[in-house]
This record gives structure tokens, C-alpha cells and sequence, in this order.
């Protein structure tokens, strides 16, 4: 028996280094074990000694304004810009590996968002500050405001809870009262609860204490007598020092102040500093202070001197500013937020290190990285691959632990952990872009945009990472780098000392195309090194170095669409790979000891092959012996990006084992495949954006893959482990096959059902059910015949339970079935309670509503049986009846002799079994007699209706009588007791009966198809006669009804546009209908639509109007014109049109679907009526938006045409992350380069006058549009001198001058410059803004825009490009459609437009390319208009064409591409 499985290669997500801060509030419980900080919308809970993720609390779909975790870690509180705040109870997992967040409480605290939040040191008080200056106080577990705090309309930018000393109350603000005393410990109580103070302070300086007791305000001055508050600007923290009695205050002022309590006041020292101080506190009962702030250093100072403690040291860079601080002075910890995302971990020195008269160096003894950016490489360091070095989309190289250590059992905070940083290489003055190491792990080499390459020596075990050498030499940024990987002899001292020995030389790659060997001295090199060897390699980018294993080749990758092959001491060229369609990103040798390779022309040597990756979607295997392609692997959707050999196999097992290699690419998967068959062998899918790099550890077989999405992801290989399992389960599983064969053959079925239930067996255990209950020897008193069996059923578990619901479900459909089924659902029913089914707990995402589902399922067929025997009881009494009453009428039998005897008296008499004769012959059948014979018999519905909708009820989960014609009797056997009498063809000579009834003009397919008596869009057919829908065409079906009422007897199915004749139920096919079936559905010949724009065609009505198709009228029901104007307009871009009539849509998304008919219908040239209605198309859009685009209310062409573009997207089967996926962004989808400049207003010294300054720094961004906005001059306010108000004109090109990139816009403290970027959209689409909303009014811009419909010349708004397009060059652009808006007023009698109610109105104007001619569409009407008089209306969007050819000569028309449109 074998049980031997087929090799499967798995990997599964082993770990993963993910971010967990973007900015934002972090907090500390104080066990300093759980860290709280913001990750966007959500909230992350991070243990801090072992760096693992405890808990993801996601957000509300808006951004988190602040968030805290009380002391004692018993909740999480967290507030959003959407002005909500929930309460989390939290409780951690013993292991301390979980905490599980469980929402207590969401309220609304303020009306703007809460800013700060403060709890007390109880973990029983929680204060809240709003934008607005509003604070309240609130209990945390009872979740009710204690306090409410009056304060100025000013930002509250810092809270702090404290109880102020003992002593301090009794001396500074207990006051003598008189009266009699009270109880001691009623006393004491009242002193404790009259201490606690809550001290905020605002934007505007000022710092007030509020004591909770009293409920009164005490303001803090820096001048009490003039009332100068406290600071001059941001008070950024606050805290206080019982032991000391004082308060301490940070503001971006620039100061420290310490406050002392003085003279029943508090008095302050202010420190000035040269930075923003953002965060300080007290530090050993007060005897200390620390400041931290925009310079990047934490400062200690002495509180009696105001010193500093801490040794002088350098500002850092803007990246390393401190935001934020939390300190745990009993922990002697403090954590800051850098502006990098970086979060760094000081621990406190104690008194006595403060010996040295230099000072305390404060250097972070951990970093904890919020977040890494884009990962574009990393590489595994050392020999044991215990680090990794990341290039994080910064100038620094990161090395992160990945060795797996266990938790410290101290809990110190300084022990390693998975994904810890352990060091930062500094030195590029750029973003790093690529990585390589050697052979020993100890030496680094890295590539960066600042044009240098740098080795780096990295030394663990003496805490040493340092630079080694740099080399320049390079025009443009180094984009590869590669290191030689030969490993020396054992015995050499290379070997045995690889620190001293760097690698012999490096290969670098630049942008400026030039390849560059350098050689390695064996000293340091303090100054930078110029290159050996230099040669210009390829024409474009180069992208990918990589070094041979044996040391004597290098290849490098370009975006030239070649891979060449390099001698590494002469370097020169030795082949060139050539094959790829696109740029080449990658290149990888194959290992030293890989055996032989299956091509597709044979095998190769595995040492003399090599892959690359490419942007055009390919991995290619080649043969570095004659340098041709041995197979080509296709599988990723986008840009292949990195390609890794996996671990080869030992030659002894090499035989045995199958070649891996790794893929990534711009998809986001990783693919791994043999590289013999050439088949994916698994896709591995954990990142949401492109993957830039891929490695493998050398031993384990681990991948590590990252990308965009800032996530490192560590895949385990679990081949063997999975191999195993699956060996495992197939032997259990034959095991137990045989076993319950074994029960089977020996009658035990209590163990039989036990088991077939266990392994999920049907069959079986219908089979054995069967055998119970139909056996002859029935137990008495037993449920299903077999005490045994009920035990079994009595005792199953609520899984087993409702997996053999499921199958009594399946078995009740069928009448052949359904006996058993009833009997053992009886003794299952008996067996339980009642409330037993209803509380089932069952396992799944659907759970209890999947329970219902079958619940309900058992019952209604369970009731149709019944009403089913209980007709056949009826219909029986009837035959008895009717059979007593024909052998009463028979005439008696006659005796006559012989064989005449037996064959006259059978023509005599007939037994009441046997069939009548048909009386008729071959003689035609009168339409009266046929439909008398009809309705007398009790008839089927067709078989091919009936199979359909019973199969549509049971996928559906529906079952009962909605589907007209379903049969109530499921099974063969007596479906043929029934002699179906139904026609399936007219009878000869009757193939065109009623169809002389047929009414096209009362045919209207354009409105969605529902049924009209029960509005379902199933089974739809529409009566030729009338018009109207019905759904289904069985017996039992309305549309059968309605043909016997009202004698409309030929309808057709709306889906697959057969015609039937009703209620014989026969197809009728005659040429005569095949206008109707193409009105119902057009369908185009791809001649057909190449002709659309070449040749001029007129069609006629059935009323003979004459009509253009493609420029028909649309219906405005209500108020759609909105909708329509885009749709036309859509309908005349050539590609999308071509793309709709042509592709077939019948598995899309409704939306696309009903787009593609009314595109078809709008070209028609069949119509039987010059417009179409857009009401199918209505009513998806409607449901889609949520009702935000209906027929009853007008809405914004531009608004729907970006929701319907982005929605389309979706439905052809666009990504939202993958630019061109689909035909909407191939079409319209262009780049647009946005620099921004920040504008900063300051307060000049002097006259206290507002100066705007610009930051020397332009952020230039590319972001994608699908449309374009122009922004109108604003409209005159005055008249003119007749009196009249102005209506100016703009020309296009003035407003196009936006992109010109000169022209500059001010948006939220923002300069802002853009610009169009090659390559420019066959289509564009433009929007002028008339329309601006203020809170009172929506006001209009009447400006005129003035443009000439063809040699709209885009070239002077478009960034050049010399690959794309030559500069200087026009790039002409024609236009297609121009929506037009029209102000109407509402009330006639009103002369003033401003006193007068307008509404919105639009119309479309078309060109016709066959005769340049144009048309303006509105509602129903369709009107040729000059093309000099285009410009005189509103315009409000436009969509131009690219044109292909020269501009026309003057006065000639230009030309218009026909044909060219096809996609």
C-alpha cells in the first residue's frame, strides 16, 4: 500500500519585522514592559524586553490625534480626529506574549479633538485637553466627567496629574478654620483629597493648577504683579517633585522654568536654551532635571545649581529632534520620539557616576525603529548571519538583530531581541540604494545617491562598525554594488582572521552607465579612493552587479534590456545576454556545486548558468557557455525585481532533490521555482506593496523578503515538516478507510456511522443509513431500527451534529432520498431537546447564520413533501373514482370463439389501466383544441427551466415556491409516472403562429429588467406583446398567467434572447425576430466597429426619423442630465467604446456589464427609436454609491465622472496600487510633477508685523491624476458702464498655464508648482472649476473659455523628455467631447438673476470624426452646432485626443486617426 506523497516545497511566515510607530503620542506603563505608540489610525502594544507585537487595536477610520496607557496597564485610552475616545480594558496573557484589548467605552469628550490626555498615578482619574481649550476630568472605570475645567479658547498642549507634599499643604494653602474639630481619620482623608492638583498648561504660555478639592483655579506667573504669563509660547510638559515642592515647565519658547512655591505664589528660575524644548521632568526625587527638545540630546541638569550635568556635545541632525519624551524615574528609564521615527532609550545614570569632571555622556542604549520606510536592500552580516543590514530609504545603513534569542529572564531592558537595532553605519550624505557582503559577513559594501560607494568593516564582538574605505569616481547615483565571494583556503590566514583581510576589490554601477572596479587596500583609507578600472557599459541605468562564485566574471543588468558579462581583471566584455523586453533588474550566478540543469534544449551544467529578472514580467535561465536563453519563467503580474538562488543540495543528495530558486517582484508575491520544470513551485503573499529585495539565508534556507510597505518578512522553509504531515495524514486516513470498510462488511454500524462521520463520507453513510432503516428486522422501540445507531446519534458532539445536518439537508432535496433522511432527522430531533439545534456552537466565519440556513432548508422541503403526499392522497381518491366509474359504463364483454374472441374483446373493452388511443390521426391540431388539451392536463415546466432554477434555489440557499416552473418531484422515477404533453416545436405548419401579435413599438429594453408583479431579476422574460417583464415561463409562473389572461402569447428570455410561445412552452426560431434580439442586446463585428469613424452612416426609426448612430438623444427621467453628458462623452473615446462593444462582459461586475449594453445601444444602428435611457446603468450606479448618484437629484458631472472612472477600474479588474492595470488608467491615467515649498509666518521683532518666509527646501513629489482642474480668474464685481455685469473671456491656454511648473499656488501654508510628465495619456481631461462652496452660498463663475477645437498644443505644460518626446516639438491634442453647464431659472417672473432660483442643466457637445462635424446633446434632442460657437457656453469638462500625425494645414480639418482606436 503505498503512502509515499509527491514532494511539496512550502514556507510559511516564520517572523516579521513590521513598524509600529508613524508619529504621534507613545506611552509607558510603569513596568516599562508595554509600550503604547500610534501606527496611523490604529494603536500598537509592543512588549519592550522582547520587541514582540502584543496587540493591533485598529482605528476608526480617521487618524489618532493622542493616545495613553494608565500606570498600572489596565487600560488603553485613545482619541481620534473624528472627536470620538474609546476606552480599551486590557489584560495580559500570563506568558506576557498577548494582551487583549476589549472596547469598555466610546464617547464624544469635546466638540474639537482631544490633544492631550493625563492620567493619575492611581490609574483611576483620566484628564482630557481639547483644541478649543476645553478640559475635563473623568473616571476611568465608571466612565462619567468628575470635573469640568473653564479655560481660555486656547490649544491645550500639556496635563500633568499630581498630589503636592504633605508638609507643602500645611504650610502653603491649609487656611484655619473655625468651629469645632473633627475625627482624626476624617480629617486625614479630607488632607489627602484636598492635595491632588491637576496642572495644565496652553499654546499661548500659559500654565494654571486646578485643585480637584476646591474646584478653583490658581494661575501661574512669571510676573505676578504685571500678570505676564508664564511662557511665550507652546507649553510642551509639565511635572512636579513632592520632594522638592516644585514644578517644572518646558515650552518652545526656548526655556526650562522652575517653579517654586513662594510667598503663598509660585515663583519661577527661568534656564534659557538655544533649543525648543518639547519634554522635561524630575530625576531622583527632584535633585535632578532633564530637558530634551529640537537639538536631539537629552540634557540632565542639577535642580539647586541649574547646571548642566551632562558633557557638552553637538547638536544632531533635524531627522534626530526629540518630540516627545516619557520618563519612569523609579525605573531609571526615559524614551524619547525622534522626528525620524526612531524611538531611543536612555537609562538614567545615579549620582555617583557623576564623578568625572567632563560630565555624563547620554548616548541611547537601545533604538527601536518606528518605522523602516521603503526597504530597497538588505544582506545577512556576520558568519552566523545573527545581523542584517537594511537600506531604509535614508543616508544610514541599519543592522538589525535576526538571531533568535530567548527572553531574558532579569527583564533588563538592554537584551537583544529579533529585529532589535544594534548599530548605525553613517557616513553617506544620500539615500542608500544597494548592498552587497563578502564571503565572511564582516565586511559590507553599500551604494548610495550621493555617487560614493563605501566599505564597511563591522566587528560585533568589539562593538566596531566603522567605514573602511570610500570611493568616488561615479557622475550620478550608484544604484549596484557587488563584493567578490571566493572563500580562501582554510589554512590561510585570510581564513582565519577575515577583519584584517578586506575583499580584494568592489564593483560598483552607476546611473551614469559606467561600470568601475576598485582595488582594496589592506590599510583604511581616511581619504576617498578613486577607481582602478573604468569602461562605459550600457546605454541606460544599470541596475544589478554580481560577482561569480568562483571569482573571475561579474555581470551587470540594465535598463537597456541587456545583461552583459564582464572579466573582472581586464574588464571587458565576454557576452551579452540578450532577450528581455524591458529593463533587466536583476541578475544572479548560480552557486559552486549546483548539478545539472534541465533546459528546454537539454541539459547544462548548473555552474555555468545564471538568471535574470526583468520589468517585462520573465525570470530567463541562461547559458553562460554560448549565452542563449534555456528557459524562460513567467508567473508575476508586474516588474520582476530580485531573483535568489535557493540552498543547493549536497552533491550526494543533489540526484534527489529539485533546483529552487526565489522571485519578487512589483506584485508583492514571492514565487519560488524549480528551475528543471520551470513550474512555480509555491507563491508566498505577506506585503502590500512592491518588493524591492529578496535574500536567503545560507543554511536554513530562510527568505527574507521587504519592500515599499516597510515590513520584513522572514519565510521558514517547511518542506520536510510538510512532507512528513502529509505522509502522516495519508497513511492515518488509509488506515481508518480500511477500518470503516471493515465495520461495513461486518455489520457494526454504530462504529461504521461514527466513523464515515469522522472522515466525511456521504455516500457511505447515506448508504449505511439506508441499510438501518430499510432493513426487515427492525428493533422494537428503536428510532431508526437499530438501538446501536441511536446511541451514536444521541451522543454526537455539536460539530457532528451539524455536519450531519448538512447532509440530511442534501438528501431531503431528493424524493428518493428524503425517507431516509426523514427518519433519521425524527430520531435526531427525538434524541436532543429542543433548544439543542438552536444553540449549536458552530465553527466558521458564517456560524450561526449558516445554522439557520440549514435549519430552514430542512423544514421547507420537509413541508413540501408533506403537501406533496398529501396531493397524491387527493389525486389517488380521484383515479379510484373515475376507474369505478369507466367499468360501470363499459359495455359488456362478447363471447366469441377462437382468436377473434381475445382480439374483439380487447377492442371491446379496455382495462382502466391502458392508454386511449388518439383519436386524431395525423390531422393538424386547431390552436383551440391543442390549448383545451393543454389546460386539462397537469404539465411540467420545461426541463431545461426547471434544472436551472431548481439549481439557482439550492445555491442560493431558496426554496419554496418563488421560481415559477420549479418542480416539486426532484428525482427521475417520478417525473416519467407523469407524461409530459408540453410542445417542443409548433406543430407543421404553425412556425409563425402569433407572431403577427408582436407590437415593437411598445418594446423598451432600456429599463432594467424586473419582473413586474414580483420585481426579481431572475429568469426575466418580456412579453412581445405588451412590453411588460415576467419572470419564469413554467405553469406555475406569472408569465405564464399572463398569457392565458390576456392572451399575449410570444415572449422572449432577456438573457439568452430565445422567443417562446406561451403557454405551449415551444422556442420559436424565425429570422423575422432577429431585429428584436438585436435591439435587445446589439452585438458589433470588430470591421464593423473599425468603421465607426471612417465611413458616414445614417439609420431610420421605425417611425422613419432618420438618426446618426453613436449621436442619439439619452432620456433625462428626473434629473440625471449629470450622468448622461459623461456617458456620451465616454461613449465617443474611441478605445473605451472599442473596448465595451467588442470584450464580452458576462462573468464582470453588473457595472460594467450594463455599461457595455448602453455603449452598444448608443451606437446601435439597428434602434427602433432615435434615443436610449440610461435607467439600467441608474440604478447599478445608484446602488454602488449608496444613493449618492440617483435620477432625483442632480449631482456634479465631475464628481460622478471620478467615482465612475475609479469603479470601472475595479470592475476590469484594476489595482489601486498598480498604475496601467486596466483600460480606464491606460486611457486617462497620466504623472504630474508636484513640488511643494513650505511657507512659515513669523513675527518680525521691530513693528510685530507678519513675515512670510519660504523654507529652502522643495519636496518635489509625482503624483497620478485621471483629470485635470483649471482654476477661473475671479469673477468682476462691478458693472460696467451700461450697467450691466461683466462676462469676461479666458483663453485655455491661459488657464492651462497651472502646469507650466513656473505658475504658483498657496494652499494650507504650501507653495505649490506643477507640472505634466511624459508619457502624457492618449486622452485628456479637463475640468474648469466654476463652482465654489462657501458655508453660506455655492457661488458660479460665468467666465467664458475660449479655445479652437483642434491644435490644442500641450508641449509648453509637459516636463521634457527626450526618450518619450523631442523637446521643442508641439504635441497637438483635438477635441472629442465638451460639456457644457446652463443656468436656469426657476422662477420666470424674477428679472434679478441674484434674487431669482437657478438650477443646473447640462448638455454635451460631440464631434463626429467622419464629417468633423459637431452635435450638442440634450435630454432627448440631438442638433448639429458650428464649431466657431462652441466656446459660447459654460464650459465645464472636456475630453481631448491625442493626435498621432502633423498639424493640418490652416482651414483644413484635422485629421481624426479613424480606426486606431481599438484596444
Amino acid at each position: 500500500m503505498a503512502t509515499k506523497q509527491a514532494i511539496k516545497t512550502t514556507f510559511e511566515v516564520d517572523n516579521v519585522i513590521q513598524p509600529i510607530f508613524t508619529g504621534g503620542s507613545v506611552a509607558l506603563e510603569n513596568g516599562a514592559r508595554i509600550l503604547a505608540s500610534t501606527f496611523g489610525e490604529a494603536a500598537i502594544l509592543t512588549e519592550l524586553n522582547t520587541g514582540k507585537r502584543l496587540a493591533e487595536i485598529e482605528g476608526d477610520g480617521e487618524p489618532i490625534s493622542t493616545l495613553t496607557i494608565t500606570p498600572s496597564a489596565s487600560h488603553l485610552i485613545v482619541c481620534s480626529r473624528s472627536l470620538t475616545m474609546r476606552i480599551y480594558s486590557l489584560k495580559v496573557s500570563p506568558e506576557f506574549d498577548s494582551v487583549e484589548a476589549t472596547l469598555v467605552r466610546t464617547s464624544k469628550p469635546h466638540a474639537t479633538p482631544v490633544v492631550v490626555l493625563a492620567v493619575d498615578k492611581t490609574s483611576t482619574l483620566l484628564a482630557t485637553g481639547a483644541a478649543d481649550g476645553a478640559i475635563k476630568i473623568w473616571d476611568i472605570v465608571g466612565g462619567y466627567v468628575t470635573h469640568t475645567v473653564s479655560g481660555q479658547s486656547v490649544l491645550v498642549s500639556a496635563l500633568h496629574f499630581f498630589e503636592i507634599a504633605a508638609t507643602a499643604g500645611n504650610t502653603s494653602e491649609r487656611k484655619s478654620k473655625k468651629g469645632a474639630r473633627k475625627g482624626h481619620s476624617e480629617q486625614d482623608e479630607t488632607d489627602v483629597a484636598s492635595r491632588f492638583r491637576l496642572a495644565w498648561g496652553t499654546q499661548d504660555g500659559r500654565i494654571r493648577i486646578f485643585d480637584l478639592h476646591k474646584r478653583t483655579t490658581v494661575p501661574v506667573y512669571a510676573d505676578a504683579k504685571r500678570k505676564k504669563e508664564a511662557h511665550e509660547s507652546n507649553v510642551q510638559s509639565i511635572d512636579y517633585s513632592p520632594e522638592q515642592h516644585a514644578l517644572l515647565s518646558g515650552s518652545r519658547d526656548k526655556t526650562m522654568t522652575l517653579w517654586l512655591w513662594r510667598d503663598n505664589a509660585w515663583q519661577g528660575s527661568p534656564m534659557l536654551r538655544h533649543e525648543l524644548v518639547e519634554s522635561v521632568g524630575f530625576l531622583h526625587e527632584g535633585r535632578w532635571m532633564y530637558s530634551a527638545g529640537s537639538s536631539g540630546l537629552l540634557r540632565i541638569w542639577d535642580t539647586t545649581t541649574h547646571h548642566e550635568i551632562t558633557a557638552k556635545q553637538e547638536a544632531k541632525s533635524e531627522a534626530e529632534s526629540i518630540l516627545s519624551a516619557v520618563s519612569l524615574p523609579h525605573k531609571s528609564l526615559i524614551l524619547c520620539a525622534q522626528s525620524d521615527f526612531t524611538l531611543a532609550m536612555y537609562r538614567v545614570p545615579s549620582p555617583s557616576d557623576t564623578v568625572s569632571s567632563k560630565g555624563l555622556a547620554m548616548e541611547p542604549f537601545r533604538r527601536i525603529s518606528g518605522t523602516h520606510d521603503e526597504i530597497l536592500d538588505f544582506a545577512y552580516v556576520l558568519p552566523d548571519q545573527s545581523l542584517m543590514a537594511l537600506a531604509t530609504n535614508s543616508e544610514d545603513i541599519r543592522l538589525v538583530s535576526v538571531a533568535e534569542t530567548e527572553t531574558q529572564a532579569d527583564g533588563k531592558e538592554d537584551g537583544a531581541y529579533f529585529g532589535h537595532d544594534v548599530a548605525l553605519l553613517k557616513g553617506h550624505e544620500d539615500i542608500v540604494m544597494s548592498l552587497d557582503v563578502d564571503w565572511s559577513g564582516h565586511w559590507v559594501a553599500s551604494g548610495a545617491k550621493d555617487n560614493t560607494a563605501r566599505l564597511w568593516r563591522i566587528d560585533r564582538a568589539n562593538n566596531s562598525y566603522t567605514c573602511y574605505a570610500t570611493f568616488t569616481g561615479h557622475l550620478e547615483s550608484v544604484g549596484a554594488v557587488a563584493l567578490p565571494k571566493v572563500v580562501p583556503p582554510e589554512n590561510s590566514e585570510a581564513f582565519k582572521n577575515p577583519l584584517d583581510h578586506p575583499p580584494a576589490f568592489l564593483i560598483s554601477g552607476s546611473q551614469d552607465r559606467f561600470v568601475q572596479k576598485r582595488d582594496i587596500a589592506r590599510q583604511s583609507q581616511k581619504e576617498k579612493a578613486s577607481s582602478s578600472l573604468k569602461r562605459l557599459a550600457h546605454d541606460k541605468d544599470i541596475n544589478a552587479l554580481d560577482v561569480s562564485p568562483n571569482g573571475r566574471l561579474f555581470a551587470s543588468a540594465s535598463q537597456d534590456k541587456t545583461v552583459k558579462i564582464w572579466d573582472v581583471e581586464s574588464l571587458e566584455v565576454q557576452g551579452i545576454l540578450k532577450g528581455h523586453k524591458r529593463g533587466v533588474w536583476t541578475v544572479r550566478f548560480a552557486p559552486l556545486h549546483t548539478p545539472a540543469i534541465q533546459g528546454e534544449q537539454g541539459s547544462v551544467s548548473g555552474r555555468g548558468v545564471i538568471l535574470t529578472g526583468s520589468g517585462d514580467k520573465t525570470i530567463k535561465l541562461w547559458n553562460l557557455s554560448d549565452y542563449t536563453c534555456l528557459r524562460t519563467f513567467e508567473g508575476h503580474s508586474h516588474n520582476v525585481l530580485k531573483v535568489v538562488w535557493l540552498h543547493i543540495p549536497t552533491e550526494e543528495t543533489a540526484a534527489k532533490k529539485r533546483i529552487h530558486f526565489a522571485s519578487a517582484g512589483a506584485d508583492s508575491l514571492v514565487k519560488v521555482w524549480d528551475a528543471n520544470s520551470g513550474e512555480t513551485e509555491c507563491t508566498l503573499d505577506n506585503h502590500e506593496d512592491r518588493l524591492w529585495t529578496l535574500a536567503v539565508h545560507p543554511k536554513t534556507n530562510t527568505l527574507v523578503s521587504g519592500g515599499s510597505d516597510s515590513k520584513i518578512t522572514f519565510w521558514k522553509d517547511t518542506t520536510a515538516e510538510t512532507q512528513a504531515a502529509a505522509t502522516s495524514a495519508a497513511l492515518k486516513l488509509v488506515e481508518q478507510e480500511q477500518e470503516l470498510e471493515n465495520y461495513i462488511h461486518a455489520g457494526a454500524y454504530r462504529d461504521a456511522i461514527v466513523l464515515a462521520l469522522q472522515l466525511n463520507h456521504p455516500g457511505r453513510l447515506l448508504n449505511l443509513f439506508t441499510n438501518v432503516v430499510t432493513s426487515t428486522t427492525q428493533e422494537e422501540g428503536s428510532l431508526t431500527g437499530l438501538r446501536a445507531v441511536d446511541d451514536v446519534l444521541a451522543k454526537l458532539s455539536d460539530e457532528q451534529i451539524f455536519l450531519l445536518l448538512l447532509r440530511l439537508r442534501h438528501w431531503n432535496t431528493n424524493a428518493r432520498t428524503a425517507p431516509v433522511a426523514q427518519r433519521i432527522l425524527w430520531a435526531l430531533v427525538r434524541s436532543y431537546p429542543a433548544g439543542k439545534f438552536s444553540n449549536l456552537s458552530v465553527k466558521g466565519a458564517r456560524g450561526q447564520k449558516s445554522l439557520n440556513e440549514v435549519l430552514n432548508a430542512l423544514r421547507v422541503y420537509t413541508e413540501r413533501h408533506y403537501k406533496r403526499l398529501e396531493a397524491l392522497v387527493d389525486e389517488s381518491y380521484l383515479v379510484e373514482y373515475t376507474l369505478q366509474e369507466m367499468d360501470s359504463l363499459a359495455p359488456p364483454a362478447l363471447e366469441l370463439e377462437g382468436g377473434e374472441q381475445d382480439g374483439d374483446a380487447e377492442m371491446s373493452k379496455r382495462q382502466a389501466s391502458e392508454a386511449l388511443e388518439d383519436p386524431s390521426g395525423d390531422s393538424p391540431a386547431s390552436k383551440k383544441s391543442r390549448f383545451d388539451d393543454y389546460t386539462k392536463s397537469l404539465t411540467p415546466a420545461s426541463a431545461e427551466d426547471s434544472d436551472e432554477q431548481t439549481r439557482a434555489a439550492h445555491e442560493n440557499g431558496v426554496v419554496g415556491d418563488e421560481y415559477g416552473g420549479i418542480d416539486d418531484v426532484s428525482d427521475e422515477e417520478e417525473v416519467e409516472e407523469k407524461a409530459p404533453i408540453r410542445q417542443s416545436a409548433p406543430t407543421a405548419g404553425y412556425d409563425d403562429l402569433y407572431l403577427d401579435t408582436i407590437d415593437r413599438n411598445v418594446l423598451d429594453f432600456d429599463f432594467e429588467k424586473l419582473c413586474s408583479v414580483t420585481l426579481s431579476n431572475i429568469n426575466v422574460y418580456a412579453c412581445l406583446v405588451c412590453g411588460k417583464y415576467y419572470q419564469g415561463r413554467g405553469p406555475k409562473s406569472h408569465a405564464y398567467f399572463h398569457a392565458l389572461d390576456e392572451d399575449h402569447h410570444v415572449f422572449i428570455n432577456m438573457s439568452t434572447q430565445k422567443v417562446y410561445v406561451l403557454p405551449e412552452g415551444y422556442e420559436v426560431k424565425s429570422k423575422s425576430l432577429d431585429d428584436i434580439k438585436y435591439v435587445s442586446d446589439p452585438r458589433y463585428t470588430r470591421q464593423e466597429v473599425a468603421e465607426l469613424d471612417r465611413k458616414q452612416r445614417t439609420s431610420l426609426t421605425l417611425a422613419g426619423k432618420e438618426y446618426t448612430p453613436g449621436f442619439v438623444g439619452m432620456n433625462n427621467i428626473k434629473q440625471n442630465d449629470y450622468l448622461n453628458v459623461v456617458v456620451q462623452a465616454l461613449s465617443h473615446v474611441a478605445p473605451l467604446r472599442n473596448y465595451f462593444l467588442l470584450e464580452d462582459f458576462s462573468s464582470a461586475p453588473e457595472l460594467v456589464k450594463r455599461t457595455s449594453i448602453l455603449f452598444r445601444k448608443i451606437w446601435n444602428p439597428r434602434a427602433f427609436k432615435s434615443h436610449v435611457s440610461p435607467h439600467e446603468l441608474l440604478q447599478e450606479v445608484s446602488l454602488r454609491s449608496n444613493k449618492r448618484f440617483t435620477l432625483t437629484a442632480q449631482s456634479d458631472p465631475v464628481d460622478f465622472l471620478s467615482w465612475f472612472l475609479n469603479h470601472l477600474h475595479l470592475g476590469l479588474g484594476g489595482s489601486k496600487t498598480k498604475p496601467g492595470s486596466s483600460p480606464i488608467q491606460r486611457i486617462f491615467q497620466g504623472k504630474l510633477k508636484v513640488e511643494s515649498q513650505a511657507i512659515t509666518a513669523r513675527t518680525d521683532a521691530r513693528d510685530d508685523r507678519l513675515r512670510f518666509e519660504e523654507a529652502s527646501e522643495i519636496k518635489t513629489e509625482i503624483a497620478r491624476f485621471l483629470l485635470l482642474t483649471l482654476d477661473l480668474p475671479p469673477a468682476p464685481l462691478f458693472q460696467d458702464e451700461q450697467e450691466r455685469n461683466i462676462i469676461p473671456q479666458v483663453p485655455l491656454t491661459a488657464i492651462l498655464a497651472k502646469y507650466n511648473g513656473v505658475t504658483s499656488q498657496e494652499l494650507n501654508a504650501q507653495r505649490r508648482r506643477y507640472r505634466l510628465m511624459h508619457p502624457l495619456p492618449p486622452f485628456l481631461v479637463l475640468h474648469v472649476k466654476r463652482f465654489s462652496k462657501n458655508k453660506f452660498v455655492s457661488e458660479r463663475n460665468p467666465t467664458i473659455v475660449t479655445f479652437d477645437a483642434h491644435n490644442l498644443d500641450v508641449s509648453p505644460y509637459v516636463e521634457p523628455d527626450p526618450a518619450h518626446h523631442p523637446p521643442g516639438e508641439p504635441i497637438w491634442y483635438d477635441l472629442v467631447a465638451n460639456v457644457v453647464h446652463e443656468a436656469v431659472r426657476a422662477k420666470e417672473d424674477v428679472a434679478d438673476s441674484a434674487v431669482g432660483e437657478e438650477r443646473k442643466t447640462w448638455k454635451v457637445q460631440l464631434r463626429d470624426k467622419a464629417t468633423d462635424e459637431w452635435v450638442v446633446a440634450q435630454d432627448l434632442f440631438v442638433d448639429k452646432i458650428r464649431s466657431e460657437l462652441l466656446y459660447l457656453g459654460e464650459t465645464y469638462l472636456q475630453v481631448w485626443e491625442r493626435r498621432r500625425g502633423p498639424p493640418p494645414p490652416p482651414g483644413s480639418r484635422a485629421p481624426t486617426d479613424k480606426g486606431k482606436g481599438t484596444v
